[in-house]
């Protein structure tokens, strides 16, 4: 099926009206009050080209409703368009479905021959609907030739590099570029995620999988053929710093090196500083503190306090943080 909308039939009468204009197959489930959940399986046996959600016409409530739709989303390889007249994209939950990776939305328009145009945008690509942060920054695309490579590396395992890099990943494709995540290290977390969720492709020959819309690749070993890709920027988590090798990692354009105050971190930061503090290019992120030690920690890192930043609590590596955006601007854009 092309089309699939979510919600009553008479308020998708538009896209019956696209639909027969373009010779595209459109099918309803649900109702005024949809439930999510209950619509869930018939959506992803169904699996449309497009799916387009009316938001307004739901029983559940923003959290609930939001479950649904990730569940959904990491379900069916599809594009999937918002329906939320009145909302903005201001709004809580539609940055929600921005950090999920969902960017096609239809807002504000009553207008009949607009609500086509949008449409056509959305199901097309012809013009980018994307509602992306409006950082001012960020209003120049980087020429696709200018290649950029950002070093991930941590102060020890399981510190949280590799949910910097994929939310980095995230930040890079949710403000216009186009930024991939390469696994540089030994941890394996890609194979497992790959057998652990249904992921959104896979490409065996370049050994990468797409995850909720981020492109994900697992043999650095086809880096060659990986740099020839139509990337702005590559991502490489090197993960534990004390395994990765040095020369390697600081010949990247960008190296960011994620730290910790925890009992169990600070015995690894003493090592981290030996071996990178020296060298005037990496940044050092902070997991996970408390405002009250911040400025405490700014002044111990003495001539890198300018290089010196902190990281929102992230839950899900795959579900963009927009509270992280200043940081990573100022590291990658500024």
């Amino acid at each position: 099926m092309d089309i699939l909308f979510i919600g009553e039939q008479r308020a998708g009468y538009v896209f019956d009206e696209f639909a027969e204009k373009n010779d595209l197959t459109i099918g309803y489930v649900g109702n005024t009050f949809t439930d999510y959940f209950e619509v869930k399986n018939e959506v992803i046996r169904i699996a449309p080209k497009h799916l387009v959600m009316n938001i307004e016409q739901t029983r559940n409530n923003e959290d609930e409703l939001m479950k649904a739709v990730k569940e959904i989303f990491n379900a069916v390889n599809c594009n999937i368009i918002i329906m939320a007249e009145g909302y903005t994209k201001d709004m809580r939950i539609i940055q929600s479905f921005i950090s999920m990776g969902i960017n096609n939305f239809m807002l504000t328009s009553r207008n009949i021959g607009k609500q086509l145009n949008e449409i056509e945008q959305c199901v097309t690509g012809k013009v980018s609907t994307v509602i992306k942060e409006e950082t001012s920054q960020l209003k120049i695309r980087r020429d696709s030739n200018d290649k950029r490579r950002i070093a991930v590396t941590g102060a020890m395992d399981r510190i949280g590099t590799t949910t910097v890099a994929i939310q980095i990943v995230k930040y890079l494709n949710t403000n216009g570029f186009r930024a991939c995540y390469i696994e540089n290290n030994k941890t394996g977390f890609l194979k497992a995620l790959k057998h652990s969720v249904n992921v959104d492709l896979v490409d065996k020959e370049l050994s990468m999988i797409r995850h909720m819309n981020a492109d994900l690749y697992y043999d650095a070993g086809n880096i060659s053929k990986i740099m020839k890709l139509e990337y702005d920027y590559y991502i490489f988590d090197y993960g534990n710093v004390h395994s990765a090798e040095t020369v390697s990692l600081l010949e990247k354009d960008i190296v960011i090196a994620v730290c910790g105050i925890k009992a169990n971190e600070m015995e690894y930061m003493e090592p981290l500083f030996e071996k990178i503090y020296r060298y005037d290019m990496p940044y050092y992120l902070f997991n996970y503190v408390h405002d009250n030690y911040k400025s405490e920690i700014l002044e111990l890192m003495g001539k890198k306090r300018d290089r010196t930043f902190f990281l929102s609590t992230v839950t899900d590596p795959f579900i963009y943080e927009p509270l992280n955006a200043d940081a990573f601007y100022k590291m990658i854009i500024e």
